[in-house]
Parts: structure tokens; sequence; C-alpha cells
């Protein structure tokens, strides 16, 4: 035999990493202490009581610290599948997993610990409680948290996926300014997502697609909806619900409500094969200007860009107009130039359609010494709704 080298070369899989930071994004799950999962042998890091969050870029990392689709307990294959779907979608997403401990009464103060851990970088997280059905409560604690998230300049957006045990159980829970929450009632009706509810669970607790929804989010670019059938498809077999019931048995006139509920759930598109989300709405009322996870998340984008521009700026010196004590022209320029900078570039990348900053040089800095801007954002649009004419005619 001649002397011979043999290469091969091997996929380590590295994740590649998407640009900026709208990608970073959480997923959360309650489970009791007893079930937190042990970690492979030469892993130190992984979850227990006092380690509740771990970023998780690749699912050989999940399996290291005990999680996996072969996993002997139920839930840990759930929180497997969540996060493989997440990374499915999202590939090249930043992602943390959060464990935490089953409460008696759930206000949901895990979400602002989970930005607080990342330095406020989370953009969205997903909240899974598969085994607690929906509450008004508890929509009304998920908006409280993101609220004090957002006056703390760390807005991002909630999806969360509860138990659903009957459809038409399901009611209106749409209110104002519940922006920051979306809730998804969809599930897996043909693979994974429909085994892991059939085996071991008995239709004792939802599996939902929280993970395929997060990891669409964070592959959109801020003003872009996870609707749109050619970018986000989902790439699952067949659509159900939470309850296992299948979309196709399942009466339009009860989808179209839970379109008018504001829900998110999985559907089909005429004239396509595949499985796509029904929408992006959040919680908010139907009118609001904030009645969409892209438009919630663009605005968010927008805010973060303003305070990272204008941070440094605070303590400034003011030169005023020596004759009429009000602001000098020359810095109106530059607090405009310095407050838009940021959506300037959203512009630029198509995530918002046009912006203006406006700075009244009468304001009395002397006697406040606060300086008030007006931002004017145009946002994009998304086509909901195609109407085409179509006829007969005797010329075109």
């Amino acid at each position: 035999m001649a002397l011979a080298i043999n290469i091969i070369r091997q996929n380590g899989n590295i994740p590649t990493a998407l640009p900026g930071e709208d990608h970073i994004s959480g997923l959360m799950f309650y489970i009791a202490d007893a079930d937190l999962p042990i970690a492979a042998d030469g892993v130190t890091d992984g979850f227990s009581t006092t380690n509740r969050i771990i970023s998780i870029s690749t699912p050989e990392r999940a399996v290291a610290l005990g999680l996996s689709r072969d996993a002997e307990k139920w839930i840990h294959r759930v929180i497997y599948y969540h996060i493989s779907e997440c990374l499915r979608m999202g590939n090249g997403v930043s992602l943390y997993v959060g464990l935490f401990a089953e409460q008696q009464i759930y206000d949901f103060t895990e979400v602002k610990t989970m930005q607080n851990f990342t330095d406020g970088r989370l953009r969205q997280i997903g909240v899974w409680c598969g085994d607690r059905e929906l509450a008004q409560a508890d929509l009304t604690a998920l908006q409280a948290a993101a609220t004090v998230l957002e006056a703390q300049m760390h807005p991002l957006s909630i999806i969360y996926q509860p138990k659903i045990v009957s459809l038409s159980a399901l009611s209106n829970l749409r209110g104002n300014n519940q922006k920051n929450v979306s809730i998804t009632i969809g599930q897996d009706g043909g693979g994974t997502g429909a085994d892991l509810y059939a085996n071991d669970n008995s239709g004792s607790a939802s599996v939902g697609v929280i993970g395929c929804i997060i990891g669409a989010i964070a592959k959109a670019k801020v003003n872009e909806c996870i609707a749109w059938g050619e970018k986000f498809p989902t790439g699952l077999s067949l659509a159900a619900f939470g309850n296992g019931q299948l979309l196709r048995n399942t009466d339009k006139a009860t989808t179209e409500q839970f379109d008018t509920y504001g829900y998110i759930y999985l559907n089909n598109r005429d004239g396509q094969t595949g499985v796509y989300f029904s929408d992006s709405q959040t919680m908010d009322t139907a009118t609001s200007d904030y009645n969409a996870i892209e438009r919630e998340r663009t605005m968010d984008k927008a805010v973060r860009g303003v305070i990272a521009n204008l941070s440094l700026k605070t303590g400034m010196p003011l030169k005023l107009d020596a004759e009429t004590g009000k602001l000098a022209s020359n810095v109106v320029a530059s607090l405009k130039n310095a407050a838009g900078q940021a959506i300037e570039q959203m512009e630029r990348d198509g995530e918002l359609s046009g912006f203006a900053v406006e700075i009244d040089p009468e304001q009395n800095v002397l006697a406040t010494g606060k300086v008030e801007f007006l931002v004017k954002n145009v946002p994009m649009g998304v086509m909901r709704l195609a109407e085409v004419k179509i006829g007969y005619y005797e010329t075109v």
C-alpha cells in the first residue's frame, strides 16, 4: 500500500453569531427543585438552586447540562425541545435559559431576574407555563414585570405559553397597556411536540411552541412580523393547539375569534404546504400603536438607541444665545444629531420608514436644567390582508 495521509474534515457546529443585539433571547421554565437536571461529568456550571440561569448556544451544550430528547424526565425533554427549536429557528441566537422553582403564587419576578442577569440585554423572553391554565392575573403580573424593566430602560417582549385545556374556554383578555406580552396557544401536531404531548403526559400539560416563536423573533429584524410566511416558515409538519386539537379539525370561526383575542397560534396558507404563525399580536388593545410584537420591538430599539447616545450628554454645558437666553442654534443641532443617530441607522437598515427629532430652542434651560426632545418615528407597515380584484374584461 502506498504511503498516504487521509484528512477527514469535521463539522464542529460552531454557532454563527448574529449581528447586533436584537437576537439576545431568553427561555424560562418553572420546575420543582428536585427536577433540576444533573450535568454530565466534568461540567462544573450546571443548573442548581444557586445557579438558575445559563447561556446555551448549542444543543450539545444543553445535553451536557442534563437536557436531551431522550432524558428520563419528561420536563427535561420538553426544555430540550424548546431550546433546540429556538436554536433551529434562530440560527446564531444568543440564548439564556432560566429554570426557576415552582411557585404557589406567580408574580413572574423571575423575568426581571433574567433581564438583570444579562445586564438588560434580553430583547425577548419566552415563559413556559404549560402546566398552568391561562389567567388574567398572570397576564397582569407579566406586564407589571415588563413595565418595571421599561422604567429601568431595559425593555423586552414577553411570549407566554400557558396550558390549553379547552379552546372554547379561551376568552378575550386584551386590555390597555398590555403591550409587552403576547400569548401563544399553538403546538406541533405531528412531530416531536406531538410526541411529547402524548407520551408520559396524557395531556396534563401543553408542550407548545415557545422555543420556535422565540427563535423566529430572534431571527427577525425588529420591524418584521413573524407571520411573514416567506421568511419565517416554522418547519413543523402539522398545526395544532396546546390541547392537542388539530387546526384542520377546528372551525374557522374559532380561529377568527382567536385573532380577535390576540392569541398567536399555528396555521396553514392557502395554496401552500407547511405551517406558519398566525400573526404577531400583543395583548394590548387592537387599536394600540403597540398591538404587534414588531411595533413594540422597533420602539424598544429606538428607545435603547436614544438612551445610549444621550446618556453621556447629561451634565454637559449648554451654550445659550446671549441676547435671548435660549439654546444656541449649534447646540440644538448637536443635540438633535445625538438623539437621532441610532434611529437614523434604523432607517438605513429598513427598520423605520422615517424619523424626525425636534427640540424647541425657546425652552428655558436655565430655569429647569431640562432639555425636552420630541422624536417622531414613522414605522414600517405589514401586509396583513391582500385584497385582489379579479375578473373578465373585454380589453386590458
